[in-house]
């Protein structure tokens, strides 16, 4: 089969040796190919190359399978859909079917259409037209108007928090819920921040997928697994969904690599169910063998191969015990998609989830370093191949809380004429706090790849840098978005630092719910950084009592600031500059440095805002990040002829080099 697969010649064997010499040879898999499509031209070629393998690359006993009369079959359809090749197959000399082995081989992908293929070579089932077309249809365009507003989920990669290359958004089923997913869950090292109330139509499908699902999984228990018994670990109670993720593919590009979801609140082998609806795309699912470092073997190669399904519109693939714990899976971009006559180029996924009780976040164990354990399963090892999955810290999360950051005296004194002064005379109480506006952007003036992704730039040297500004402010100030996507420490690093910022967090309508496990807390528990003040537009009163006792038994607070009167269509609240320097200064403030993110940089850039700027220290990374970022542009100005000018330029202005960054230094003219 190998020799056939790669298109290399047998050897002969003995008699064939022995034979004249103008014996036939094996032709390549090309001839064998082309003499089936001569022969069969209304096949696809996916087709025929399926049923030469399933005969070894015999093109006689692959034809002679392809003449035999398949069993009639009512057709489904469904869009995409095609029928089994259980017709094709060879018989015994007695008439009994063959009996089917694993197909998948390595570097080859099996494609599967036939739920009875692909119940028995994956750990999935699949029910074509699985709802009734117009629920379907109601659903699809529900949904397609919600993904209009879904967000890329980030994930922390090593050091790095990168950003999905699809959309998606998570529903519960009540607003309790929605704050209690926003505060108390992880996810991949980080919360989330687009959590909404699960939609009429969703609460509509819920209980026929849970029908469905527990029929699949007592089919599945008594016809796959051993002894007619769930699996070890599996839970013993009915699968009830309580939340449902849902993912939106835009594009034959849109896609999702290789990985387990995760078990942390799904408990050991989770049941998931998946509906597909709007452009069908292919599902891949690929074994993870349990290794030691001898087993090479082509048995494991093969086994590891990878089988494609095909999820056509209103499909329900269920995602059985084995699924998470034994195999990966994941949507591979597409060369090109057929267009879906509701969502055009658009594919919507739900897959609705049971988050057991016994797994909720407040029995959740922390490590030493107070994250959050994972639930993951061992599955490289035989010794551990059979044990329940393990809680740990995730290695993914870098705790670099204790980490010291070394800044040279050359860079001190390149950066000291734009820094506040070190004298130790006292302020004005009248006077504003000195503002250092500073920020790390690419060649294209972005600061990240796509809102609320965080995307690093500076390098280690101007890292530094950005601490040592820390150590001569009393104050870092970003706005909530940024704490919210980034979780950050908002701390000082440097070496020698003998105080820590104050963090000052921007939330006018008061998104952030403080959290123990919150960095820049978990920073200030163990005195390496202060607690935020939060600066919102919401009344004293109105402040969550426990948000409100949480922030100050850390030393941080709330205040109120009083917001100005909306003038934009969205009618959010916004403060002024001035009021902000205000409230600082009040509080015994005197230097704030300005980090981001970019709507409060670009308001303090705003022309009318310029003036309380004192300095401005920008790192300028040796990279382009693209359209589609987050961008540093302050508003356009007119002259009085309502011509275009330029809308501020720095004076004073230095280049410094560190590393392959370049910072530049500079003030605005007076």
């Amino acid at each position: 089969m190998e020799a056939f697969l790669r298109g290399t010649k047998r050897k002969k064997s003995p008699e064939a040796a022995g034979a004249s010499s103008n014996a036939e040879v094996e032709e390549p898999t090309e001839v064998k190919m082309a003499i089936l499509a001569s022969l069969y031209p209304a096949l696809e070629q996916e087709a025929l190359l399926d049923v030469l393998i399933a005969h070894q690359g015999s093109v006689d006993e692959a034809s002679a399978a392809l003449r035999s009369p398949p069993t009639p079959r009512k057709s489904s359809g469904t869009i995409g859909y095609q029928r089994s090749l259980r017709p094709f197959a060879s018989s015994t000399a007695s008439g009994a079917p063959v009996q089917k082995k694993a197909r998948s081989k390595k570097g080859v992908t099996l494609h599967l259409y036939d739920p009875e293929d692909v119940a028995e070579h994956t750990p999935c089932t699949i029910i074509h037209n699985f709802m009734p077309p117009e629920l379907a249809n109601k659903l699809l365009q529900e949904l397609l108007q919600e993904a209009e507003t879904f967000e890329k989920s980030t994930f922390k990669l090593f050091d790095n928090v990168v950003s999905s290359p699809h959309t998606s958004s998570f529903f519960v089923e009540s607003y309790d819920e929605i704050q209690r997913q926003k505060t108390d869950y992880h996810y991949n090292g980080a919360r989330l921040t687009d959590v909404r109330r699960i939609t009429p139509q969703l609460v509509a499908v819920k209980p026929l997928v849970q029908a469905a699902v527990n029929r699949e999984i007592t089919n599945r228990i008594a016809t796959r697994y051993p002894g007619g018994q769930k699996l070890q670990f599996q839970s013993p109670d009915a699968w009830v969904p309580n939340s449902a993720f849902v993912n939106c593919y835009n594009g034959p590009q849109e896609s999702v690599g290789w990985h387990c979801d995760q078990l942390t609140y799904l408990g050991p082998r989770a049941v998931i169910g998946s509906v597909s609806l709007g452009v069908a795309r292919e599902f891949r699912v690929r074994r993870v063998l349990p290794k030691d470092d001898g087993d090479k073997g082509p048995e494991n190669g093969d086994a590891e191969g990878q089988v494609a399904i095909h999820l056509p519109h209103n499909s329900l693939l269920v995602m059985h015990a084995e699924m998470q714990e034994e195999w990966k899976h994941s949507v591979s971009p597409a060369l090109s998609i057929d267009p879906h006559p509701v969502s055009g180029n658009k594919r919507i996924n739900i897959t609705y989830r049971d988050y057991r009780a016994n797994m909720h976040p407040r029995f959740t164990p922390r490590c030493t370093c107070n994250v959050p354990c994972v639930l993951r399963v061992v599955q490289r090892k035989k010794e551990n191949y059979a044990r329940e999955p393990t809680l740990g810290c995730d290695p993914l999360i870098q705790h670099t809380m204790s980490e010291q950051l070394a800044f040279g005296t050359p860079g001190k004194d390149a950066i000291e004429p734009y820094l506040p002064s070190t004298t130790g005379a006292s302020t004005p109480a009248d006077q504003k706090p000195f503002v250092t506006l500073t920020f790390a952007t690419s060649l294209d003036s972005s600061l990240s790849l796509a809102p609320g992704v965080r995307t690093r730039l500076s390098g280690p040297e101007s890292k530094a840098m950005t601490h040592y500004l820390r150590s001569r402010h009393d104050a870092i100030l970003v706005g909530v978005s940024t704490l919210l996507a980034d979780n950050p420490g908002l701390n000082c690093r440097i070496e020698g630092a003998t105080s820590q910022p104050r963090p000052i967090v921007v939330d006018p309508h008061l998104r952030w719910t403080p959290s123990d496990s919150d960095k820049v807390l978990q920073l200030s528990r163990t005195t390496q950084g202060l607690a935020p003040f939060v600066l919102t537009g919401v009344a004293p009163g109105e402040v969550p009592q426990e948000s409100a006792e949480l922030l100050e038994a850390h030393g941080g607070r709330f205040i109120h600031v009083d917001p100005m009167t909306p003038d934009s269509p969205d009618r959010r609240m916004r403060f002024s500059w001035p009021s902000i320097l205000e409230v600082l200064r009040a509080n015994g403030l005197t230097s704030v440095m300005v980090e981001g993110g970019g709507r409060i940089i670009n308001t303090l850039l705003h022309p009318d805002a310029q003036d309380l700027i004192d300095s401005v220290i920008v790192t300028i990374a040796p990279t382009w990040l693209g359209q589609g970022g987050v961008v540093v542009s302050p508003e356009r100005v007119q002259d009085e002829q309502g011509m275009p000018i330029p809308a501020g330029r720095l004076s004073r202005v230095k280049w410094h080099s560190f590393g392959e960054d370049v910072v530049l230094c500079g003030s605005f003219n007076r």
